[in-house]
């Protein structure tokens, strides 16, 4: 009776193991980045920006996204750096606070990873004493505040690490 289970067992594993390679499971790697821009954008709530990741690879999109979502913050990162998109592409990343008007950074921005062709943003130290918060205290029901985290990496550094779901 063990070996007849131990057989199944084992035949249940092969045929897990079939659907996924190896370098699917394993491939862990991390992404070279500088920081483009990194803090907070107020829009209105009919004009808030995604909050997901998005990968831009050229000008044109970038320029359209931002005049929409970010243009403000676009002018405040482009006086310390321009971006080369011949040789950078942008990681767009944002999130919302759980409550309309409040949002925090959630703790130290470490880079990120590649898993299982899944771009994962590495977030350290996640408590409340070392969050940096923004708080709506214009009682503004239509004002909608993002943490925003842009990062250029370089170009085609990504392509073929990452399913097409984060390209814009």
């Amino acid at each position: 009776m063990k070996a007849i289970l131990k057989f199944v067992l084992f035949l249940f594993m092969m045929t897990v193991m079939a659907g996924c390679s190896s370098k699917d499971i394993m491939e862990k790697t991390d992404i070279d980045y500088s920081i483009y821009f990194q803090g907070f954008i107020v829009n209105k709530d009919s004009n808030a920006p995604p909050a997901k990741l998005i990968i831009f690879t050229n000008k044109e999109d970038w320029e359209t996204f931002s005049k929409e979502y970010v243009e403000q913050g676009q002018r405040v990162a482009s006086m310390d750096h321009s971006i080369d998109w011949k040789q950078e592409d942008l990681i767009y990343y944002a999130m919302n606070g759980a409550k309309d008007g409040y949002v925090g950074n959630f703790g130290t921005f470490k880079g990120y990873e590649v898993n299982q062709k899944r771009i994962e943003v590495k977030i350290e130290g996640r408590s409340h004493s070392k969050q940096i918060f923004a708080v709506n205290n214009l009682n503004d029901d239509y004002v909608s505040i993002t943490y925003q985290l842009w990062t250029l990496v370089k170009k085609g550094s990504l392509s073929k690490k990452l399913t097409a779901q984060y390209h814009y």
